[in-house]
């Protein structure tokens, strides 16, 4: 069965709002207050590596072993990618989008790639830098 489940984030006070309701407007209550300054974030039914649970807002890094495209065997070298957790309103899915990219990814999120590949590193409100463009040079 799938599980539904919400998270919401103030944005005034920078804080997680725990224990709140949702009205069928879609406001955020707590305490029988309204906070419309609140932003709401859904459980994507999937969890990490590490069995921790991934909700839209947060950032997943990929770490993988390379493989020689030819031959399928292993290069000795890891892929390390760091991805947004969205959800496409147009496609009614969520997705995974690079870091500083317009454009979200096409295949889709499974539980087997998470387990295996993906780690929650944190949010795009608790570590904005996260989601920032590192250029090398």
């Amino acid at each position: 069965m799938r599980k539904i489940k919400f998270r919401a984030w103030d944005i005034k006070l920078k804080k997680w709002i725990i224990g709140f309701d949702i009205d069928n407007n879609g406001n955020v209550w707590h305490n029988h207050f309204g906070h419309p300054d609140a932003i709401l974030m859904q459980f994507i039914g999937l969890l990490d590596k590490n069995g921790k649970e991934i909700y839209e807002g947060d950032v997943v890094r990929a770490t993988s072993r390379m493989l020689n495209f030819k031959t399928n065997i292993p290069t000795g070298k890891i892929s390390i990618e760091d991805y947004y957790i969205i959800y496409v309103e147009n496609e009614a899915r969520f997705a995974k989008q690079i870091k500083g990219n317009c454009e979200h990814d096409v295949v889709k999120l499974r539980q087997e790639s998470m387990t295996a590949f993906y780690e929650v590193i944190g949010n795009c409100f608790e570590n904005p830098e996260l989601l920032e463009n590192k250029n090398v040079d």
